[in-house]
């Protein structure tokens, strides 16, 4: 098969956790444990992953509340808890 280049984007993305059962992960405001909590993203939340230096992941990650008015919170997330990107991959 084959996809035209034109479809394609150079964005990452990835799911939050989705291997995890109904937890919430926190979104951190820096690339450490003890960081103050930004957010809590549900197992299976996607992401926009900006870059990765190997541990920590800065994404973004947006809601819509009921009448579909968009809230983007941006962060950091451990890398092992996103799927979409290799264990050590730094970008």
């Amino acid at each position: 098969g084959w996809i035209q280049q034109n479809l394609l984007s150079g964005a990452r993305a990835g799911l939050v956790a989705p291997w995890k059962k109904a937890a919430n992960i926190p979104l951190l405001a820096g690339a450490s444990p003890d960081a103050g909590v930004r957010a809590y993203l549900g197992t299976g939340f996607r992401v926009d992953i900006r870059k990765c230096d190997g541990a920590w992941c800065q994404v973004d990650a947006t809601s819509h509340d009921a009448n579909g008015r968009a809230q983007t919170y941006s962060g950091f997330l451990k890398q092992s808890d996103i799927w979409g990107v290799y264990e050590g991959e730094s970008f």
